[in-house]
């Protein structure tokens, strides 16, 4: 079964902002607030996807049903984010579970259903993120070829002839192409002795670049150029930052950073 873009950042958002990870917060108010978006929202699946038509205000046995139902899934899906709940009960009404026919319960919902199709999504899931964890591996795989490329002589030349060019016109017109710099050309500079700097240069740099990543941050939110799954996921780290944590997608984008600049700090000395 393949999913669709929108399917899997949905996925991959829950995979971080998810009912479990309100319920560690610890915070009362957004565990309240959780429940409330979780009630509403099966009752919404349950009209829309099974056609149970619960009527409100809702009657003391249907009000039972849908607390028993938020319960539910708190207990045993804390691994999803709420809007996964209708990610699942549209692929469900799509026919995308098979063996799973939610008509045959016409004005039947019970916490029976949603387990069922919250199961066939869960199923559906794990499929998903390993799929995308393969295709991580394969791209880091593809990354480290590059910099086991990087070694061969006749291309440390080459980066070596470039950096020369690039420096060598901002010296005659004051211009640097920043955009034609790779963060690993740093390395093999380096070790070429091509471009040198103190440890204090360096701790410097790197101090700048860390800066300078977390602004990058959060200019995108600020700009919203940060995709609406993604947002949460960039406050989270900047949060995070804020405590102190440094999670390792930033570090890796710090370094990619220091590395630029060292390049362009070489070239300005």
């Amino acid at each position: 079964m393949q999913a669709q873009p929108k399917t899997i950042s949905i996925i991959l958002n829950g995979k971080i902002c998810n009912i479990r990870s309100v319920l560690k917060s610890n915070d009362q108010e957004k565990i309240k607030e959780l429940n409330e978006k979780l009630k509403l929202a099966i009752l919404f699946l349950a009209n829309t996807y099974t056609a149970a038509n619960f009527k409100t205000p809702l009657n003391r046995q249907n009000k039972q049903i849908i607390e028993a139902a938020a319960e539910f899934v708190i207990s045993m899906f804390p691994q999803l984010a709420p809007q996964e709940l209708k990610e699942a009960f549209k692929m469900a009404a799509a026919g995308r579970f098979e063996g799973l026919n939610i008509e045959t319960y016409y004005g039947k919902f019970s916490v029976q259903i949603l387990g069922k199709v919250l199961k066939a999504y869960i199923e559906f899931r794990k499929k998903c993120l390993a799929k995308y964890e393969n295709m991580l591996q394969i791209e880091q795989s593809r990354a480290e070829d590059i910099n086991k490329e990087a070694k061969n002589a006749a291309i440390r030349t080459e980066i070596g002839q470039i950096y020369n060019e690039m420096k060598k016109l901002y010296i005659d017109k004051g211009e640097i192409k920043e955009g034609l710099i790779k963060a690993f050309w740093a390395k093999i500079l380096i070790e070429e002795k091509i471009i040198d700097f103190t440890e204090n240069e360096k701790l410097s740099i790197y101090s700048q670049a860390k800066e300078k990543t977390k602004n990058e941050y959060k200019k995108k939110l600020l700009k919203n150029e940060v995709k609406a799954s993604e947002k949460m996921q960039v406050r989270n780290l900047l949060k995070e930052l804020k405590e102190g944590v440094e999670t390792q997608n930033f570090k890796a984008a710090v370094i990619n950073e220091y590395s630029r600049l060292l390049i362009i700090k070489s070239i300005l000395k």
